[in-house]
This record gives structure tokens, sequence and C-alpha cells, in this order.
């Protein structure tokens, strides 16, 4: 394989890295014990570092590298049960639906738009998990597996099935995911105190935003060579 594809998988990987600590960070801490759930994300936070995010992002990854250090299982238990599932009304719903609809709502039309784009890229949501498929965490998920898959392209020199999954990623971030983070994390940060929550927050929503443009200039570089066949700018799913 050429430096430069082995270049660009390990940037794949790096990506998917930090997607997979921002799901992690957004799922419930009763899930696992909380010591697990921070070995991964400060694993995953390592591999995360060779990404070049520019001095905004690289302060954002150190102060969530710290929040995870110095994590409280009590103190997230509670805050992430106050933000985000209730029984009192929520100050953040991360549910996508609530933010996309015309009427904010829990499993709208977006909600089941979700489960499509999921099914057109390969994937389904594990039966283990148990929550809604436009859960933050979920669809956080889907973006680090796509660049999972991506990296794996890169290693085989599949540079047709490189195309077709970075097309799903720009289409998920610029035609979804961009459309409801920042509210949603605006209103974690205007809505906590604890520190977790509020880097968390932050960088998820510096991260999405910079990779959109990482991965235009992947389509670019791959236009480029004219090493696979153009996909047209205005496809979006569930059109």
């Amino acid at each position: 394989m050429r430096e430069e594809q082995t270049q660009l998988s390990s940037l794949a990987e790096a990506r998917a890295a930090l997607y997979c600590a921002l799901a992690l960070g957004f799922s419930t801490p009763t899930a696992r014990d909380l010591r697990e759930i921070s070995g991964w994300i400060l694993e995953v936070l390592q591999k995360a570092k060779s990404l070049p995010v520019g001095p905004v992002l690289e302060d954002e990854l150190k102060i969530f590298e710290s929040c995870v250090n110095a994590a409280d299982r009590t103190s997230l238990m509670a805050e992430y049960h106050r933000l985000f599932v209730g029984p009192h009304k929520l100050p953040a719903p991360p549910y996508a639906s609530v933010y996309l609809e015309s009427e904010p709502t829990i499993m709208g039309p977006s909600t089941l738009d979700v489960s499509r784009i999921y099914e057109e890229a390969g994937f389904l949501l594990s039966p283990s998990f148990k929550d809604l498929p436009d859960h933050i965490a979920a669809e956080l998920e889907f973006m680090a597996l796509l660049c999972e898959e991506e990296a794996k392209a890169w290693q085989r020199d599949d540079l047709c099935e490189t195309t077709r999954l970075l097309c799903h990623q720009e289409s998920f971030l610029r035609d979804h995911l961009l459309r409801w983070i920042p509210s949603f994390t605006s209103k974690i940060l205007f809505s906590t105190g604890l520190r977790f929550y509020r880097a968390l927050a932050s960088l998820a929503r510096g991260y999405v935003s910079f990779d959109l443009d990482c991965v235009r200039a992947l389509r670019r570089l791959l236009d480029a060579e004219g090493s696979a066949t153009p996909v047209e700018e205005g496809t979006r799913y569930g059109d």
C-alpha cells in the first residue's frame, strides 16, 4: 500500500477513535462500570491525538481528557439522568427529532429517517442498544463505524468503497448531525455546571464541524486523482 494511503488509513482510525470517545461520553454511566468506560475513553483519546485538529480543538481534547480522569460516578449518573433521561423535563434531550421536527417530539419522522440511513450504509442497531436510533450516542457510534470501514478500505486500496463511505459521512454530517448538534450542545452548556458534560459538549460541537471539512478535503483528494466515480453533490439521505 502506498505511504499516502497508509497515512489516510491512520487518519480514518484516529477519526473513528474520537467519535467512539464522544459516543461513550454520551452513553449512560450506569451501562458499564465507570472505571471501564473511563479507561476506554482515555485509550481512544490517545489514538485521536494524531488528528490535525488545530490549537482550539487540541485544547478541548486536553480539557475533556482531564475531566474523564476526574470523573465521579455518582455525580455523572445524577447529571446524566437530569440532562438526558428525566423523569422531569429534560434540559437537553439527546434525540435528533426534538431539534429537527417542526414541533419538538421524540420518535418523529426524522427518527425513522436515521434508521434508513444506517441500513443504506450497511449497518443495523445492536440488539443490546435499548434507546432510539437517533440518540446522540448511536449517531456518533455510526460515524465511528463509517470511519473504521473507511480505514479498512484504504488498507485494501479499494478507492471506490472509500469514496462510498466518505459520501455517507459527508451526507450524515452535513444533512443531519450539523443540523442539530449545535442546538443540543448549547442546551447542555446552558444547563449544567458539571465539567465533564460541558467539556464533552464543547468537544462534540467543535469536532463535527471540523470533521465535515476533513471529509470534504478527502473527497476532493480522491476526485483530483480521478480514482472513483463522482457522486452528485446534491445527494441527500431520505430523498
